[in-house]
């Protein structure tokens, strides 16, 4: 599929919503005075999101809600799931988010186009190692047996997790940038041959961007530490 960017779009990756971090509620309020024509989530707005079950879908309802007001204002909504927050797509049985376009892990990276220039949109996680694609692929393939160990357990063991994922500290990465956005450039030319002008990624809460070979590189910074969305005005210029 292809994207086509909005001149007016804003980019939010890793915001960590929880009940302890719940900044991003104020900053999408901030919006409804003046919706923007397309807002891009990309990947782990919240801690822990699991669209298939009632329980994840509670304990984020305001985020939700919040969402679904922008997209009923005439938001284009563009999700890319992370590893944080998996089957999105069930969200709209809650008749929540009814016209978002998620974009699951495996259908990632989305090419978006932008002033005649083809991106390459994913939240991240991709190339990073067989150990963990093989647990992101083992997970994302067993939402009917979470929504049955939620409904044995009466939603307890979610509760656990949900309160484990929210005690866990958010980092930043420092990271030689230089070198490790060459290999990302590198790994992404790898598996997609077709040429391409740009990577745009969260995930890694870095927060800089880098042209290579005629190939600009962005990693978004973690709304979770700065507290707003990013312009696509500002970072591609």
């Amino acid at each position: 599929m292809s994207l086509k960017l909005n001149h007016d779009a804003i980019f939010i990756a890793d915001s960590h919503f929880s009940c302890k971090s719940k900044g991003l509620l104020d900053y999408l309020t901030s919006l409804f005075a003046s919706p923007p024509s397309q807002l891009i989530l990309m990947g782990d707005i919240a801690q822990i999101l699991l669209g298939n079950l009632k329980n994840s879908i509670q304990s984020n309802i305001e985020l939700l809600a919040n969402l679904d007001r922008l997209e009923k204002q005439g938001t284009q909504i563009v999700w890319l799931e992370g590893n944080h927050d998996l089957f999105l797509h069930k969200i709209k049985r809650s008749n929540l988010l009814k016209q978002t376009l998620f974009i699951p892990r495996k259908q990632q990276p989305i090419k978006a186009i932008y002033h005649d220039k083809i991106y390459l949109l994913a939240h991240g996680d991709l190339f990073l190692s067989k150990r963990y694609e093989l647990y992101i692929q083992t997970l994302t393939r067993i939402p009917k047996l979470l929504e049955i160990i939620d409904y044995l357990s009466a939603g307890e063991i979610y509760s656990e997790l949900e309160k484990k994922l929210e005690c866990k500290m958010i980092k930043n990465y420092p990271l030689g940038f230089f070198d490790f956005a060459s290999q990302r450039i590198a790994l992404y030319q790898k598996y997609f041959q077709y040429p391409f002008h740009g990577i745009i990624e969260g995930h890694f809460h870095i927060g800089k961007k880098l042209t290579l070979y005629g190939i600009q590189y962005i990693s978004l910074p973690a709304f979770y530490f700065k507290q707003e969305g990013n312009k696509i005005a500002t970072f591609l210029k």
